[in-house]
């Protein structure tokens, strides 16, 4: 036989239905490398164990948020059940479009896009979770103004006893404050401020489904926004971009909530 190698059977690991010869290290050369890779395992196995805590999420891991209490959705049944389908399907989209302020005070310019780092958790166990961001969504629907006729300039606008605006006609407004408690925050000791927009949806007003998922659309942007601001993810001189609204940012911090 040769020295180191030994002959294998017919069907042989090398070749199929022939002699082989395998390799066979010395004795002691082969327990000399099981003992040196069984203790680079090990090294390597305490540096992980150092430098990874077990109570670290892995990278990429989404935090949570909880909409305690929701109020001003959409009455009709249509329109109610887009709305809720709207607000959950944009919590799920993988990324949002930014603006950030303008040279011009009031105007935003397109920024770079944001990743979505929340995900919504429903259902009866879900405001218990300990490191969920609790939410508080109110909508508070205005009176609707008509919209600004134009004018050549240079030209006065001939006085007009005012028009009742019908209310079918205008597009809807709403004050929608949003209010949300960090993890670890009690909402029923700690009292903070909203941030509030009054948000003019620009969406037609039928079918009421589609408009329904247009409100519903809007008002998951403004939680998300607030919910990116507050995690650190979205610079507090930038904003998400809602779709088919106008907004203008309230003066002044907003009602408190408890």
């Amino acid at each position: 036989m040769t020295r180191g190698f030994e002959r294998t059977g017919e069907g042989g690991a090398c070749f199929a239905g022939r002699t082989a010869l395998r390799f066979k290290p010395p004795r002691g050369i082969a327990v000399f490398a099981r003992l040196q890779m069984a203790a680079v395992a090990l090294t390597f196995a305490g540096c992980a164990r150092a430098d990874a805590p077990a109570d670290t999420p892995p990278p990429g891991a989404p935090n949570f948020a909880v909409i305690e209490t929701l109020d001003g959705a959409p009455a009709d049944s249509a329109g109610g059940r887009e709305f809720w389908t709207a607000l959950r399907s944009t919590f799920i989209r993988p990324s949002f479009p930014t603006q950030r302020a303008a040279t011009r005070p009031g105007e935003y310019a397109i920024s770079v896009p944001i990743s979505n780092r929340f995900a919504l958790l429903e259902g009866s166990g879900a405001s218990k979770n300990p490191d969920a961001y609790r939410v508080q969504l109110t909508l508070e629907w205005l009176a609707p103004l008509a919209e600004p006729s134009a004018v050549p300039r240079g030209k006065r606008k001939p006085a007009a006893p005012p028009t009742p605006v019908a209310p079918d006609t205008a597009a809807p407004r709403a004050f929608v404050a949003v209010v949300v408690w960090p993890p670890g925050v009690d909402p029923a000791v700690v009292r903070i401020a909203a941030s509030s927009d009054t948000v003019t949806f620009r969406a037609p007003r039928s079918p009421s489904a589609a408009h329904g998922a247009s409100i519903g659309r809007a008002a998951a942007l403004l939680v998300l926004e607030r919910l990116h601001h507050l995690s650190g993810d979205l610079a507090q001189d930038e904003r998400l971009k809602l779709e088919q609204a106008d907004r203008r940012r309230d003066a002044g911090a907003g009602p408190v909530r408890r």
